[in-house]
């Protein structure tokens, strides 16, 4: 593919060159009268549909005030050609737009600071030169849950994300958008997926798991319905605790939201759902769980969202609860591994019956 400056996809780290790095940072305005002399490529994580990869560039050009201000390392983020599926391409453009649309509406949000994308509508494929917070931030370790700090990092996180996107109006006009035909696909996919789940698996689920699923999938237009009509913000859509950057030194600096993929126009305490009660068993959850929802809401409050009460909070996380029951599902239909699953399926149904969510859908 025929390229020209900074703007068209790299197809591979070959492509990453000094000049290309100075077109980059020039247009992104971070790079004054300087250039990069010299770029240094490294590994730094293989994915499964995309390369990371970072850059250590050297300046010559600057004052010695601004080479300060200058990255010493960033993260580019390249889609791989072979990975390009139709579901990719679109989780590839969502991530894009995100990063050109809406973080610019964001000024000092806690994601890392883009400093320049591309997209290649035709293949389906983009790259992003992100902030490298390897070195400031950190995240658990896979697997584990985060620490009660790291947890109110992450709250902190979404609550300013959400806090400056609450019920705006750009984000009212693009869910008028969304017509019958809109709603009634997201509705066929949910009631498909539960009804072949349960009919190949059922059998291994307990009975009350299996009630929630089928009451989550038969509230599941209105819950969609609810975003139309309530207060709608940006949320990330995959918010598990990996995906949150936590800062080593929350006293200087704050934690920080990356992959944007699956962004979305929705409650915003479907984020905390998928935090919360799809990440953590209820030993964890039943301790700090009210407390964090108490903090979200207050930090939504600081942002200036107004006329939302910690009732309406708590009883909207309940119905994002009962609303996030449907991941799993999703998850094995895309093929994804047991291990993957069923522990999430086992934490959400359990918040589900402990939050009471049949309750706040009813």
């Amino acid at each position: 593919m025929e390229r020209s400056g900074s703007t068209a996809v790299l197809g591979d780290r070959t492509e990453v060159t000094a000049a290309w790095l100075t077109d980059t940072l020039r247009g992104s305005g971070v790079l004054g009268g300087g250039r990069v002399a010299a770029v240094t490529v490294e590994p730094f994580q293989n994915k499964l549909v995309s390369w990371l990869l970072r850059l250590r560039p050297t300046y010559e050009g600057e004052t010695a005030a601004t080479a300060e201000a200058l990255p010493a390392s960033m993260i580019l983020k390249i889609t791989k050609p072979e990975q390009a599926s139709p579901r990719v391409k679109r989780r590839t453009w969502k991530e894009h737009r995100f990063y050109v649309e809406v973080a610019p509406a964001m000024a000092g949000a806690p994601i890392p600071r883009c400093y320049g994308a591309a997209y290649d509508p035709k293949g389906g494929r983009a790259h992003l030169l992100l902030e490298d917070l390897s070195e400031s931030h950190e995240r658990p370790p896979h697997g584990l849950p985060p620490t009660p700090a790291q947890a109110a990092q992450d709250i902190d996180c979404l609550a300013v994300i959400h806090g400056a996107w609450w019920g705006a109006p750009p984000l009212r006009q693009a869910l008028a958008l969304r017509d019958d035909e809109w709603y009634d696909r997201r509705v066929r996919v949910a009631e498909t997926g539960v009804a072949e789940f349960l009919a190949e698996v059922g059998d291994h689920l307990p009975v009350a798991t299996r009630q929630a699923l089928r009451s989550a999938v038969a509230a599941f237009p209105e819950l969609l319905r609810r975003h139309a009509a309530g207060q709608p913000t940006v949320a990330h859509g995959d918010a598990h605790c990996w995906n949150f950057m936590n800062a080593r030194r929350p006293a200087v600096d704050d934690g920080r939201l990356i992959d944007w993929e699956c962004w979305d126009i929705e409650s915003g305490t479907n984020d905390l759902a998928s935090l919360i009660a799809i990440q953590w068993f209820a030993d964890l959850r039943g301790v700090i769980e009210r407390p964090l929802v108490e903090r979200y809401h207050a930090g939504l409050v600081a942002s200036g969202v107004p006329d939302y009460g910690l009732t309406a909070c708590w009883d909207d996380y309940r119905r994002s609860v009962c609303e996030r029951m449907l991941n799993p599902i999703y998850q094995w239909r895309r093929g994804r591994p047991v291990a993957n699953w069923w522990p999430n399926l086992t934490r959400i149904a359990m918040a589900y019956q402990d939050l009471d969510c049949a309750e706040v859908i009813g």
